[in-house]
């Protein structure tokens, strides 16, 4: 009996507070986007994210919002991102990124290749928001459409330097 009373003596004398600790001091756009990812809300993480990039051209968390991007898409390969799919006239869309190295040379190069059932007089990738990536351009139709019904279109930028990391 005595240890009973000495154990709620000492529970009532101790003082409980009990609130909820918050994970970040600040409510900015870049403390949403964390608290977005780590609760799987990447939709929100992403909105978060891209008011981020519009609000600051800071060189020093630039760096910080791609890995935070490269995280986020780690998580599902950016497929919650958004989940509208393409029109019936297009089958496919790929995006290519390539470097090519040769002794004394570096050329960078990225690919688009579309597939559609309609006629395309051009497809365009431009950096976010309407910056384009390069004036040297190739764009051309690869086969005929007569076997499958599918054209396929492929356009080439020629790069000068790698291409950054970033909204496309």
């Amino acid at each position: 009996m005595p240890k009973k009373v000495l154990i709620l003596g000492t529970l009532l004398s101790v003082p409980f507070q009990l609130h909820s600790s918050d994970w970040f001091e600040t409510n900015t756009p870049l403390a949403q986007a964390h608290q977005n990812l780590l609760t799987n809300d990447l939709e929100g993480m992403f909105t978060s994210l891209v008011e981020v990039w519009q609000l600051k051209q800071n060189k020093n968390i630039q760096s910080h919002l791609n890995d935070l991007f490269v995280q986020s898409l780690s998580i599902d390969c950016g497929k919650s991102l958004n989940n509208q799919p393409f029109p019936e006239w297009i089958k496919s869309i790929t995006i290519t990124n390539i470097d090519i190295q040769s002794p004394g040379r570096d050329a960078y190069q990225v690919l688009v290749e579309a597939q559609t059932s309609k006629e395309l007089t051009d497809v365009k990738l431009t950096k976010w928001v309407k910056k384009p990536l390069s004036s040297d351009i190739l764009f051309s139709r690869k086969g005929d459409n007569v076997t499958n019904g599918w054209r396929t279109y492929l356009k080439r930028y020629n790069l000068n330097n790698k291409l950054s990391i970033g909204l496309y």
